[in-house]
């Protein structure tokens, strides 16, 4: 149960709490975290329409960069947190 407990509060980012982990909430990290996720999203958006395709289909396919980018940067936090384990 211990280790349940331990991977929920450290590890488990939790879409209630914008992706981060209970203990990044508590501890204040998040805001930093949170930071620099905004300011890696930030240019994605530059120009919507740049390609020519409707607002709607940019839109989507932004929000789906957006994700996308929002995975590599969770996986190299947890990577970073794995390796500061050992």
């Amino acid at each position: 149960m211990s280790e349940f407990v331990d991977h929920y509060n450290n590890d488990h980012q939790h879409s209630g709490i914008k992706f981060v982990t209970p203990q990044q909430a508590h501890s204040g990290e998040h805001i930093e975290l949170l930071n620099r996720r905004r300011e890696a999203v930030g240019g994605s958006n530059a120009n919507p329409n740049q390609d020519g395709g409707s607002r709607a289909n940019a839109e989507t396919g932004i929000q789906y960069q957006r994700y996308q980018l929002f995975l590599r940067i969770s996986r190299l936090e947890m990577d970073q947190k794995g390796d500061e384990r050992r």
